[in-house]
């Protein structure tokens, strides 16, 4: 067995070779984690807002959405929910001719339904009802009336569309009074 220095190079580089494998391994962990967006809801709301910019609405909407599956009711969520109907309606409207059956027709606005519900329970939902619907084409308000009938939630509100040619322009939304039955 060998003592001094030369001896010490095999374990030192073993130790390097080990460092190194960790250090790659949590590296890519990170990367990971960032491109998953776990950074947390700012985070996610950061990356959303550069898939924006970038016009990758597919990106943005996805970011914006693990907000709210994440992070529901926190201050990023609400600030997401307006970015997320935005992103929704170009979707919407690249797919809804070519590609029917795709989510952004089928089932994400169903999602948005859901978060928007949200809104009512704060006692505040005219703002977002806007944000949702405003530029979407009546058909969606119609698929929401439907959805908030199953909701009893949502059943002691109003909500009234105002369209031109069957594209939303406004929404006002109001509670829904009580009629005393004689």
């Amino acid at each position: 067995m060998q003592h001094g220095p030369i001896a010490r190079i095999p374990l030192q580089m073993r130790q390097v070779r080990r460092l190194s494998g960790a250090l790659i391994v949590l590296l890519g962990f990170a990367s990971a984690c960032a491109h998953l967006g776990l950074g947390g809801a700012p985070a996610l709301l950061d990356e959303a807002k550069a898939a924006g910019r970038a016009k990758d609405m597919a990106t943005a909407y996805a970011r914006l959405k693990q907000i709210e599956i994440r992070h529901p009711g926190s201050p990023e969520s609400r600030e997401a929910f307006p970015l997320a109907a935005a992103s929704l309606r170009v979707l919407y409207f690249q797919h809804r001719l070519n590609e029917p059956n795709s989510v952004w027709v089928t089932s994400e606005p169903d999602f948005l339904f859901d978060w928007f519900a949200t809104y009512f329970r704060d006692g505040s939902p005219e703002a977002a009802a806007n944000a949702l619907f405003v530029g979407f084409d009546y058909g969606i308000f119609r698929r929401f009336e439907a959805f908030a009938k199953s909701r009893p939630d949502l059943a002691t509100w109003h909500l009234r569309a105002r369209d031109d040619n069957g594209i939303i322009e406004a929404v006002t939304v109001e509670r829904a009074t009580l009629r005393a039955t004689p």
